[in-house]
């Protein structure tokens, strides 16, 4: 074990009797005789040993004890060695931050109404401001794992759908601002395709995937992303 586990139990400071069985090198039933020594000495001790149980891996139930702080200056006053001294200091700094610590928490706590008000107050606060950030974060975390997947192709008629335009309304938008330009055939629009400067909007593939049943452009994620913020800059200045 090696290690000191202190246990807070309704405000009170306990660590176990196996633990120290364990960590002074002693069996742990010379450390229950120890204890019923010292509660058959004197009744009035009894309160600073709490009897136990655990269940060991043979999965039996055990008598362990829980010992306060006390208890357990009592328990190890006659252990000797330097190495039974090194660890009594080490639970009495191990004692001494978790009361230390519990104090803290004390003061922290709320002792007329007023405080309780403005205490619960502050929390109120906390708890709305988490919420807005939640809700700010999750549309983003939302599109980014739908929109910027970068398999995923989307024709023009679904980013207008994220505008509230038409298909061809944003295609007009895009004409105007020379991002696009109709491909015609017979003196009809067969299909849009970017002009140069924004090839990159779209998969080197776009092309094959043009044809006389598939008259709708191609865009990729980043695409579609770079589009949106685009046309809404576009609203804002007007």
């Amino acid at each position: 074990m090696n290690k000191i586990v202190i246990k807070n139990v309704d405000g009170k400071l306990l660590v176990t009797s196996r633990e120290i069985a364990e960590n002074f090198k002693k069996q742990h039933k010379n450390v229950i005789q120890s204890i019923e020594n010292i509660k058959a000495e004197n009744s009035a001790l009894t309160k600073m040993f709490l009897e136990n149980s655990y269940i060991a891996g043979t999965g039996k139930s055990y008598k362990e004890y829980l010992i306060t702080r006390d208890g357990f200056t009592l328990l190890v006053m006659s252990f000797t060695g330097t190495e039974a001294l090194n660890w009594k200091l080490k639970y009495i700094e191990a004692f001494n931050k978790m009361e230390q610590m519990l104090e803290e928490q004390r003061l922290d706590l709320p002792t007329t109404y007023k405080e309780a008000l403005q205490h619960l107050l502050v929390k109120v606060e906390e708890n709305e401001k988490l919420q807005i950030e939640n809700k700010e974060m999750k549309p983003k975390a939302s599109y980014h794992d739908k929109v910027l997947n970068p398999d995923k192709l989307v024709t023009t008629t679904d980013i207008a759908k994220d505008l509230g335009m038409t298909a061809q309304g944003l295609n007009v938008l895009l004409y105007t601002n020379k991002i696009i330009y109709p491909v015609k055939k017979n003196g009809r629009t067969k299909c849009w395709k970017p002009y140069k400067d924004y090839q990159w909007l779209i998969p080197e593939y776009a092309d094959f995937k043009i044809s006389e049943y598939d008259t709708q452009l191609k865009w990729t994620e980043i695409g579609r992303k770079w589009l949106i913020e685009f046309v809404e800059s576009i609203k804002k200045i007007s």
